[in-house]
């Protein structure tokens, strides 16, 4: 139980890290409704919260201040992308955001991203800002099967803001609602119709591709596992401290964050469990004991935040997943003393749980960034698994619930 606690504590504690660790200060300046420009250092929070606030502050020991939309013109990150704060409709009403400027010519383009997804704009001096849209449309065929489809009307919107220009009609419905198509789209369509020496300035940042790595490491584990049925109750089950061997994927995708990766690992152990009580009555004592082995395999997906850059960076993550009981052995003894004089001895082959468990794992740890490529790391892992299980054995047939809980170390590296 004590286990158990403390994973559940530390799944709190990866939690709050993950919300509230997240500061990534880069060299780049802000441009205050004077339009004076002050150079400094800007946390880039990721898409969604770039689009909230600006967080800045003059060097590395300076207390940040923080900036709502409006309050400053603006924000940009050194060669890299530029936020202007403009009031964008929104229902019956309006919202001032700062939008990421990606192209700034005779026609304007900007974007920022929400939960429910992306979101571009346009401008021209003679049509106010408008949004460039295209929603997921679901459509019945024959009364019961269902095709989703694009509405692209972004493409008629386009057409209108950019009719001035013959030549560039036919581009226009092979641009795809993407970062890269439509800004290549707005500056190809500035070179049509600009005046000779008038610039037209892309500021979309090329983001590196998504980033893969691999990783591998050895561990060992802890684990306590409850039942809720009446012969297991009394027993405190406890595993020894057995090895474990995990392989996994981690996949970072930078326009959603650069700090934030998605893990999808696979895991192999064999857990061996023990657990006794006795029970006494007058000169009769009864002695009860439990030996199990679970072999398994688990699957987890999790999301992982990589914290300050440097050779030294701690991450945190929290997944959910699945754990395959592959292989189980299973034996209950009952031994009864009475008088000092061995009464009765019985054993029972049992098997009470087969099956899958449902995993909520967290995640802390520091990694060692030898090359860009090659990254050792210490971890500790803290884990709760869910399991119902259909059990038909000595005496008892019923649905058996169990409880594990888990607490582990690992050594590995990623690359």
């Amino acid at each position: 139980m004590r286990i158990l606690i403390i994973s559940f504590v530390l799944l709190a504690i990866t939690a709050s890290f993950d919300a509230f660790a997240q500061s990534n200060y880069i060299p780049g300046f802000i441009i205050t409704n004077d339009f004076d420009t002050i150079t400094g250092l800007v946390d880039s929070r990721g898409e969604i919260k770039n689009s909230r606030i600006c967080s800045y502050k003059i060097d590395e020991s300076s207390v940040p201040t923080t900036y709502a939309p409006g309050d400053i013109f603006g924000y940009r990150f050194f060669e890299g992308k530029y936020y202007i704060s403009r009031e964008i409709p929104r229902g019956d009403g309006s919202e001032t955001l700062f939008l990421e400027f990606i192209v700034d010519g005779i026609a304007d383009l900007y974007y920022y991203r929400e939960e429910d997804g992306v979101h571009y704009f346009m401008e021209k001096d003679d049509i106010r800002l408008t949004e460039l849209t295209n929603e997921e449309k679901i459509y019945l065929i024959d009364g019961s099967q269902e095709i989703t489809r694009t509405s692209k009307r972004y493409i008629g919107v386009l057409r209108a803001f950019l009719s001035d220009s013959d030549a560039i009609q036919p581009y226009i419905n092979e641009t795809d609602f993407t970062h890269s198509s439509l800004a290549a789209l707005t500056e190809n369509y500035h070179n049509y119709v600009c005046a000779p020496g008038e610039a037209c300035i892309t500021y979309l940042k090329e983001l590196p591709p998504p980033k893969i790595s691999f990783g591998v490491s050895v561990g060992g584990q802890l684990s306590h596992l409850n039942y809720d049925v009446t012969k297991y109750a009394e027993f405190d089950i406890n595993s020894g401290f057995y090895p474990v061997f995990d392989l996994y994927l981690d996949v970072c995708l930078p326009r959603i964050s650069e700090r934030v990766s998605y893990q999808a690992g696979l895991e192999f152990g064999k857990a061996p469990y023990s657990a006794n009580y006795q029970v006494g009555f007058g000169d009769v004592t009864t002695f009860h004991e439990m030996y199990k082995e679970s072999t398994f395999a688990s699957v987890v997906i999790s999301i992982k935040y990589n914290g300050i850059r440097g050779k030294f960076q701690p991450y945190a993550g929290i997944g959910a997943g699945g754990q395959l009981i592959l292989k189980e052995d299973a034996l209950r003894t009952k031994e009864t003393i009475a008088l000092s004089v061995v009464d009765s001895f019985d054993e029972y082959e049992d098997v009470p749980v087969r099956g899958m468990y449902f995993l909520l794992r967290g995640q802390l740890g520091i990694r060692y960034s030898v090359t860009d490529n090659i990254s050792p790391y210490i971890g500790l892992k803290f884990e709760v698994g869910f399991s119902e299980t259909k059990y038909d054995g000595d005496l008892y047939s019923n649905n058996i619930k169990h409880l594990t809980s888990t607490f582990g170390l690992s050594l590995g590296v990623q690359f």
